[in-house]
């Protein structure tokens, strides 16, 4: 009812002759914008108000698989192996940062050795 009246204020405003709104037509079409997505809004339901998705009730969930109840010892040795497996990846994974610290140390260790005196020479005739 009000955006009827509010359409014949626009078109009170349009220029005659090409159609284009003399003024605040943009503004004006920001604020028909701004309350037609409001009176949108609040049909949505909001993120926290809907109910938490079961995932037994997805395509190719666990309905499909068999359902089979493990003895305390079979659980117990996976659990030990998947122990093991981490801190054997935890000793890798320190030994190869450890392995390539050294190298980068070895590297900056020779040049410094090695070519120090003609980067000090070749930086003096540079700078100096």
């Amino acid at each position: 009812m009000h955006i009827t009246y509010f359409y014949v204020f626009l078109r009170s405003k349009l220029n005659k002759k090409n159609g284009i709104m003399l003024g605040v037509g943009g503004s004006v079409q920001a604020m028909i914008n701004s309350l037609k997505n409001n009176s949108r809004r609040k049909d949505r339901k909001k993120y926290f108000d809907r109910k938490p998705i079961d995932s037994r009730t997805k395509k190719g969930s666990q309905s499909n698989r068999k359902k089979i109840k493990a003895p305390a010892e079979l659980l117990n040795k996976i659990k030990k192996e998947a122990i093991r497996d981490r801190k054997e990846a935890l000793i890798k994974n320190v030994l190869l940062i450890v392995v390539t610290l050294l190298i980068t140390a070895s590297i900056i260790r020779y040049v410094q050795i090695n070519y120090m005196d003609s980067i000090k020479k070749f930086l003096a005739v540079l700078y100096g």
